[in-house]
């Protein structure tokens, strides 16, 4: 799960959402119409967060919370929003979409009405940055 941020007239707007990553570039589907189609309609410029806990140490009876650490991965990127046009564009990331989130054997089918009645948004990324803590047993 991602998060989407946009901002319109000094307020912040976020929304979980499903997304795709690739080439440098996020994508993702929603309705036709809502707050973040509006904001991105009046202020193209956007951030996105996707986060991963991968566990928590020092959490056990009788122990100091305070002494606990979350081990973490998180990246945060800074683009610009656009609309995707094209049937050809919104069936190729559709179907990437799918593949990543379905995990199905078949190629899946989208007719170019419900294509239509769906909005692909593409993020390119101007700047990206992330963070992590790891346990020693995950660290790369």
């Amino acid at each position: 799960m991602g998060r989407l941020g946009t901002c319109l007239k000094n307020m912040p707007y976020v929304t979980p959402l499903n997304f795709l990553y690739q080439d440098s570039r996020i994508y993702f589907h929603c309705a036709k119409e809502g707050k973040k189609l509006a904001n991105i309609a009046k202020n193209n410029r956007v951030c996105f967060e996707v986060d991963e806990l991968l566990g928590v140490k020092g959490v056990q009876d009788g122990v100091e919370v305070c002494s606990s650490s979350a081990y973490y991965r998180s990246v945060i990127a800074f683009g610009k929003a656009r609309i995707i046009k094209s049937i050809e564009d919104r069936r190729r990331v559709m179907k990437k979409l799918a593949a990543k989130y379905l995990k199905l054997h078949t190629s899946p089918i989208f007719s170019e009405t419900k294509l239509r009645e769906v909005t692909i948004v593409e993020i390119r990324i101007g700047q990206m940055t992330g963070k992590k803590h790891l346990p020693n047993k995950i660290r790369p």
